[in-house]
């Protein structure tokens, strides 16, 4: 889960935007990286826990991971931005 130094893109409800950017910079968001790609993409997981407050504890195990191995400056997409 971890990105280069200065790569790193956190996001909220901007999930397109903050792809789009990290992409631009040779980033990742945390969707991007080989354990969120999985997570992301794992049907099962949506199949077994259809609510969002299921899934929940398991984002943000994994976005605290990302967060916890990125360096140097990071940059953040939110509402508005």
């Amino acid at each position: 889960t971890s990105t280069p130094t200065d790569k790193a893109v956190f996001w909220s409800k901007n999930y397109i935007k903050a792809q789009e950017f990290a992409a631009s910079i040779e980033g990742k968001t945390l969707e991007m990286t080989e354990l969120g790609q999985v997570i992301n993409n794992w049907e099962w997981i949506e199949d077994k826990f259809s609510k969002w407050e299921d899934r929940q504890p398991l984002w943000e195990a994994v976005s605290t991971q990302f967060a916890n191995s990125v360096n140097g400056d990071v940059y953040y997409y939110g509402v508005g931005v």
